[in-house]
């Protein structure tokens, strides 16, 4: 069988049913431009296998290879640029999203929450993007998961525009700005970003992190189990963005502040902070700043946000008081 790798330039699909297909026509390399119809048939297979990786996140079942796929093509044709020979083909969208319904690869759930999904493992010193390709169990498992709590995993397709507003070698400290962009391009609820590695003697070391509009949630584990991992973070993830935690009040004490142009320099620190929805000038000493801040996370999510974030010095969290004692440097 004709060994077929996509290009580069591989173009944008839709996702899901219910959001619309937006292309069905793409590019796929091949080893030899096919001469007889059985070769033909075959890229053709494996073409559409590929786009169905892509347009769902559900395991494929083994009676797709049964399936007459020929009548979802619109056109096909090869074509030879330079020493490169590549198939370029069309599927109908409308036979597409029926043969999607069809064998339930897509189900139209309005209640599900669309989470455009990336998973990076790991190898050597580096994290590599997981795809159906390479890595298809770990999505599975991980998509699996997300479904009994009404979230439906999709994968980007990372073409150019998807590369450009992404540093996937430094994603963990990606522009929220950048992330919430892709969330829109793919009228997704929010962004799910999974940094995992794997030894034999402490299984899966496991970061998640969950973007949504003004938000950001972040979750670490450790264990052997990555079902029981994706289970753990999904199901606290899902208070988040469909039962979105109550708000509270918790006082910060910046401390050691001596001019008023710190105070500013401090509310901009504080208002950018995951799950702070206000923040209020409440008192001034000679050497601190209260403030009292409203946010819909618990305090000790709060608390881990502050210790992350390079510009603040946690000091000390009174839990009686709800007090928080800080110190905000440049």
């Amino acid at each position: 069988m004709t060994n077929l790798k996509l290009l580069v330039f591989f173009c944008a699909v839709g996702l899901l049913v219910n959001k619309g297909l937006t292309a069905t026509t793409f590019n796929i390399k091949v080893e030899t431009i096919a001469t007889d119809r059985t070769t033909t048939t075959q890229d053709i297979e494996q073409a559409f296998y590929k786009l169905m990786r892509r347009l769902t996140s559900q395991p494929l079942p083994k009676t797709i290879a049964n399936k007459n796929i020929m009548p979802l093509v619109e056109q096909y044709q090869y074509n030879k640029d330079g020493e490169h020979e590549f198939l370029s083909i069309s599927f109908n969208k409308q036979a597409v999203r029926k043969f999607l319904v069809e064998t339930k690869l897509v189900t139209d759930n309005s209640d599900h929450q669309v989470i455009l999904f990336f998973a990076l493992q790991k190898k050597a010193t580096n994290y590599q993007l997981l795809s159906y390709d390479e890595g298809g169990d770990i999505l599975d498992e991980i998509s699996q998961q997300a479904q009994q709590f009404n979230f439906k995993l999709v994968l980007p397709t990372m073409d150019l525009q998807d590369l450009q507003l992404l540093d996937l070698d430094n994603i963990s400290a990606e522009d929220p700005k950048n992330i919430q962009l892709m969330a829109k391009r793919y009228q997704a609820k929010g962004v799910l970003i999974v940094q995992l590695e794997k030894n034999a003697k402490e299984g899966w070391q496991s970061e998640w992190s969950l973007y949504t509009a003004g938000n950001h949630f972040s979750i670490a584990g450790d264990g052997f189990s990555l079902k029981l991992l994706a289970e753990q973070a999904l199901a606290q993830f899902k208070q988040q963005i469909i039962e979105p935690a109550a708000t509270q009040s918790v006082y910060v004490q910046v401390n050691q502040s001596s001019s008023n142009n710190d105070y500013q320099s401090m509310i901009n620190v504080l208002k950018k902070l995951p799950g702070v929805r206000n923040v209020q000038l409440d008192g001034v000493t000679p050497d601190s700043v209260l403030f009292k801040l409203v946010i819909n996370i618990g305090k000790e999510m709060l608390l881990s946000e502050l210790k992350a974030h390079n510009q603040v010095e946690l000091i000390a969290s009174a839990n009686k008081t709800n007090l928080i004692e800080i110190r905000i440097g440049s």
